[in-house]
């Protein structure tokens, strides 16, 4: 147990950092990278992540010394589809470049490569300070195959332990994070166990930088386990119309204009949310209509986002784009995720389906329009104790995005009118005044979807006052003599499928 004095002190440097993490702004706040070709294949199971507290105190082969401390902590990662190189890679870009989900700040000595699979960095990009207590540490590989299957390890020291921490003694920091595979036969899945060991000496206070060393890297092994953990996918489906002026000779020319419209609408100009248009920056994506750049910072919530590769997949003629937010985290509320990668693919329909589809729920004839299927699939890994409300937000926010391009894409100029309430006058204390409309807004956006779906909505007075409870509904548009949404969702554990 520790003193008062000891607890004091302990609390102290648990306020600092908590302070700091306030006042100031992540530096560099490295995207945990995954690539394309980490798409996986198979689905897996929900996560099932098992965490093992263990603080061991000193042994008899330490010659007696009592200040020495010694945390171990292990976690188990069910259904996991990492390799042990990748968990590490996982390690890096989520403990060491971004904190671990600690109240710190990260600087990267040289950030010249960001790519964490490059094992080959020099000396500097190996070195992080964490601020404000001005502590370096340095990281090496071990000197096993990186690329094994059933096991990985890095290292770590602190190579410069800071004006707050002079008690520590020199060369005496070590820790060391083990990665291992283990086969689950009867379960037919993989798990991942995680090994994360610190030991170092200090001249006083042991008891309270036992404490501190303990609480921090479980939480740090708790968001790294979480980052490992098996993710959530979700599928938005529906139906775009493509005008026929718009297309030409060429066999994907409506799949290429639908992608061109999502690159320019949603991606360039925020896709009709109530927010303000993203900052562009990066180069100008040759697919897009002149503005798409391929990196763009979207205020708020301060969410980064990259387009990482745009193709024709060639199964069916599907053109896709695959985008990543490249700094999830506590930066960017409400999104609260370790990681985000998402994909939209559109593929053409045939003609032949076109010309025999009734149209849509104005009446109009899609006979002179090509129909483009629109797939929009949204790998996330949110924090588990706020996972329900963000995936919902989530839902939320795509399908709005679908709904509103849609409309875009067909009334690009259509406005819904925005009327006064209890008829048609509005009192102005002198008397009343005929009023009828008090203006409008765009109806491919957020609110006049809102609005447009409640003027042509048929429901009882019960069903609509429930709606008003329910605001994932909200601009909800049904396909026509239909009770079905135009726009179809479905929620799935694992991991994109190619």
């Amino acid at each position: 147990m520790m003193n008062p004095s000891n607890r004091i002190l302990f609390v102290l440097l648990i306020l600092e950092c908590l302070v700091a993490a306030c006042c100031f702004t992540p530096l560099l706040p490295a995207a945990f990278t995954l690539p394309p070709s980490r798409i996986q294949r198979r689905p897996c199971g929900r996560p099932t992540i098992t965490r093992h507290r263990a603080s061991y105190p000193v042994s008899d082969n330490d010659g007696g010394n009592n200040n020495k401390v010694s945390v171990l902590v292990e976690r188990r990662v069910e259904n996991c589809s990492f390799t042990p190189s990748a968990a590490v890679d996982t390690w890096l870009e989520q403990h060491w470049k971004k904190g671990g989900g600690l109240p710190i700040l990260i600087w990267i000595g040289n950030n010249k490569n960001n790519s964490s699979s490059d094992h080959d960095d020099d000396d500097q990009s190996r070195k992080r300070t964490i601020l404000p207590v001005g502590m370096e540490e340095t990281y090496e590989w071990s000197s096993q195959d990186e690329n094994s299957t059933e096991s990985a390890q890095i290292s770590y020291t602190v190579s410069n332990s800071g004006p707050f921490f002079a008690d520590l003694v020199p060369n005496s920091h070590r820790g060391t994070v083990q990665f291992f595979t283990q086969e689950e036969e009867v379960e037919q899945s993989t798990t991942l166990l995680m090994k994360w060991q610190v030991e170092f000496e200090t001249t006083r206070f042991r008891d309270i930088y036992q404490a501190v060393t303990d609480f921090t890297i479980h939480v740090a092994a708790r968001t790294v386990a979480e980052a490992l953990a098996p993710g959530r996918v979700l599928r938005v489906e529906s139906t775009l119309q493509v005008p026929a002026s718009s297309i030409d000779d060429h066999k994907h020319s409506a799949a290429r204009h639908a992608l061109r419209e999502w690159l320019e609408f949603f991606w360039a100009r925020g896709g009709g949310l109530p927010l303000p248009p993203p900052i562009p920056f990066g180069p100008v994506l040759e697919e897009g209509g002149g503005t798409a750049t391929a990196s763009i910072l979207r205020v708020p919530p301060l969410l980064v986002d990259t387009v990482l590769s745009i193709r024709d997949n060639n199964n069916g003629g599907a053109l896709e784009a695959i985008y990543q937010i490249k700094n999830p985290g506590w930066t960017t509320i409400p999104f609260l995720i370790h990681t985000h990668l998402g994909r939209v693919r559109f593929v053409a329909l045939s003609n032949d389906y076109a010309d025999n589809n009734d149209g849509d729920d104005d009446g109009k004839s899609s006979a002179s329009a090509s129909l483009v299927t629109i797939i929009w699939e949204i790998q996330v890994r949110p924090f588990p104790l706020v996972a329900p409300p963000v995936e919902k937000l989530l839902e939320m926010t795509a399908t709005t995005i679908v709904r509103n391009l849609a409309v875009h894409m067909v009334e690009p100029d259509a406005q819904v009118t925005l009327q006064p309430p209890r008829g048609k006058s509005i009192d102005l204390g002198g008397g009343t005044v005929k009023v009828d409309r008090l203006g409008s807004i765009p109806k491919a956006s957020w609110l006049g979807g809102v609005l447009d779906a409640h003027v042509k909505d048929q429901s009882s007075v019960v069903d609509q006052t429930l709606a008003l409870f329910q605001p994932w509904t909200w601009g909800c548009a049904k396909n026509a003599g239909s009770e079905q949404d135009a726009v179809q969702v479905q929620w799935t554990s694992g991991e994109m499928e190619e």
